[in-house]
């Protein structure tokens, strides 16, 4: 990995230096970017990691500033830190939103202590999101079936027993019902926190992040849906450190004589 460095800042600064005719030295600062292409593509959810290098002219360096314009937005500063000596070398990550579906325009800059600078553009291209990946044929049985699957994780795509006492943080779906009688409530609530948004406008066959991330965030949700009904669409973020969603559809709704049988039928991607 040190070998690659090196070799790479290596090319960097025999370019560099070509460029520079009849001058010993820089005069005014320069910033050198890995990836070293202008333009470059990156899909969404992608951690990109910029390497950053930056030298000195006739005086010592000031401040670097990173800026990120997405197309037909504002552009925002993302990074304005005092730096010193001569020259700099760090690595600067950046997350890109599974939601993320504009272009993106990275401006980096070094400044010295006179007021020069140098810069340089990279425009990362953004991919299409994925298609969410479908799994089927999940089932939630009512809450007081206490031997049957009546709770549900949706990282790991498996079922839950609640007599068995699971951990809370990792019931994301459980059957929402006050009352141990022949009539179940065809409700959804979450024991680890997480919320749901109901559009069944929501383009399930064509779920993608980016698509499910958009009509969360633009929708009300809530901990406790009720009155669920065939062809229902839910959509939930159920990581929200890696702020990824879940899109799911009700199949099936059967309410049984007694409580043993009683359940909700649904397909889900993610």
């Amino acid at each position: 990995m040190l070998k690659s460095k090196i070799t790479f800042w290596t090319l960097l600064t025999i370019v560099s230096l070509s460029a520079i005719t009849c001058n010993d030295e820089l005069e005014s600062p320069a910033i050198f970017v890995n990836p070293t292409a202008f333009n470059f593509t990156a899909s969404p959810g992608q951690f990109v990691e910029f390497g950053i290098r930056a030298e000195a002219g006739d005086s010592d360096l000031r401040n670097l500033v990173i800026t990120l314009k997405p197309e037909g937005a504002l552009t925002q500063t993302l990074l304005d830190t005092a730096i010193s000596g001569d020259e700099l070398d760090i690595l600067y990550p950046y997350h890109i939103a599974n939601s993320q579906d504009a272009n993106l325009n990275f401006t980096f800059k070094v400044y010295d202590q006179e007021g020069d600078n140098g810069g340089a553009i990279r425009k990362v291209t953004i991919s299409g999101s994925s298609p969410l990946t479908e799994s089927t044929g999940h089932q939630i049985f009512s809450r007081y079936a206490i031997e049957e699957n009546n709770a549900f994780n949706i990282e790991s795509i498996q079922p839950l027993v609640l007599a068995t006492e699971p951990d809370s943080s990792t019931v994301d779906i459980v059957n929402y019902d006050t009352t141990d009688d022949d009539a179940m409530n065809p409700a959804f609530t979450s024991y680890s926190g997480i919320k749901f948004a109901r559009n069944n406008d929501f383009n399930y066959p064509e779920a993608t992040q980016q698509s499910a991330e958009g009509t969360f965030t633009s929708s009300t949700a809530v901990n406790l849906v009720s009155n669920l009904q065939i062809d229902d669409i839910l959509i939930t973020e159920y990581d929200t450190t890696n702020s990824l969603y879940a899109v799911i559809q009700i199949t099936n709704i059967l309410d049984l004589e007694g409580t043993v049988d009683d359940r909700i039928e649904f397909k889900m991607k993610k």
